[in-house]
C-alpha cells in the first residue's frame, strides 16, 4: 500500500464513522472507547483483526506493540521534529486517560500541533480532535511502499563518544560543551586580535620614534653644515677684501706663512 492509497482509505474511514460511537470487535464491545475506533480502523484498512493491548489501555499499543501490529507499523518515538503522517495511530501515556492513556489516527499536522480521529476525548463519538502533542508517547507509523529508509534521529538524550577528554556525553551535554569551546575560543581570538594590535601599535611607535631621531639629526646636521659654510664665505670674502679684522687668527697666521714661504721660494 502507497501512501497516496493510504490517504484515501484514511478520508473514507472518516467520513464513514465520523458522528458514530463504535465499539470492537462490535458495538457491545468497548462502546465509545479511543481504542475501539483505532482497531477498528486497523480492521478495515488492514484486513486483520486488531490484536488486544495487553494490559486493557490504550498506552498497551506502545509498550506491548502486540502483534500482528509490527507486520504493519513500526514504532516511532515522539520528538522536538518528527511529525506522523496520515494514518499512523498517535499514542498518549499514562498521564492522561485516567493512567490508561489515549490513542487516535492522525490525520495531518505539523511540529506545533495535529488533528486525529478521536473517540473518548471530549466526548464518545468519533470526531476530528485538534491536539498538541503534551504527552504523546510516540506514534505507530503505518508500513508503506516505496518509503524511503529512516534515518537515524539523535535526541538529546543520545549518548555520542567524543573522545578525548570528553569522553562519552549526551547529545544536549555535547551541544552545551561545544557553545562553551566556541566562545572561549571567541574570546581567545579576541585576545589575540588585541595583542596583535598592541604590538603592531608598538611597532609602529618605534619605527616613528626612529624617523623622527633621524630626521632631527639630518636637520641638525644641515644647520651644522650650513653655518660653516657661511662662515666659510665670510672668510674667503675677507681675505678677498683684506679685511684682517673679519678672520679668525688661525685662517689668518695660516695665510700669512703661506704667503711668507711663497715670498721665500720667489
Amino acid at each position: 500500500m502507497t501512501r497516496e492509497e493510504l490517504s484515501k482509505k484514511v478520508d473514507e474511514f472518516v467520513n464513514k464513522y465520523k458522528g458514530q460511537q463504535k465499539g470492537y470487535p462490535t458495538d457491545s464491545n468497548y462502546f465509545g472507547e479511543c481504542l475501539s475506533i483505532v482497531k477498528l480502523c486497523i480492521k478495515e484498512i488492514f484486513g486483520v483483526d486488531a490484536p488486544p493491548s495487553g494490559s486493557n489501555s490504550a498506552y498497551g499499543y506502545w509498550i506491548n506493540f502486540p502483534n500482528p501490529l509490527p507486520t504493519f507499523f513500526e514504532k516511532v518515538q515522539n520528538t522536538l521534529t518528527r511529525v506522523p503522517q496520515k494514518g499512523d495511530i498517535i499514542i498518549w501515556n499514562t498521564s492522561v486517560g485516567g493512567g490508561y492513556g489515549h490513542i487516535a489516527i492522525f490525520v495531518s499536522g505539523d511540529v506545533n500541533a495535529f488533528t486525529s480521529f478521536d473517540q473518548n476525548w471530549n466526548g464518545r463519538y468519533a470526531h476530528l480532535q485538534v491536539h498538541d502533542y503534551t504527552n504523546v508517547v510516540g506514534w505507530l507509523k503505518v508500513k508503506t511502499d516505496n518509503e524511503p529508509i529512516p534515518q537515524p534521529v539523535i535526541t538529546d538524550q543520545t549518548k555520542l563518544n567524543i573522545g578525548g577528554v570528553f569522553g562519552e556525553m549526551e547529545f544536549q551535554k555535547v551541544r552545551s560543551t561545544l557553545f562553551e569551546q566556541t566562545e572561549i575560543i571567541k574570546t581567545k581570538t579576541t585576545e589575540l586580535g588585541k595583542l596583535k594590535e598592541d604590538f603592531e601599535n608598538y611597532k609602529n611607535g618605534i619605527e616613528m620614534a626612529q624617523k623622527e631621531a633621524i630626521a632631527k639629526a639630518i636637520a641638525e646636521s644641515d644647520v651644522k653644515w650650513q653655518i660653516q659654510l657661511e662662515s666659510a664665505k665670510e672668510t674667503i670674502q675677507a681675505i678677498y677684501n683684506q679685511e684682517f679684522s673679519k678672520i679668525s687668527y688661525k685662517i689668518l697666521l695660516s695665510w700669512g706663512w703661506k704667503n711668507f714661504w711663497a715670498g721665500k721660494r720667489g
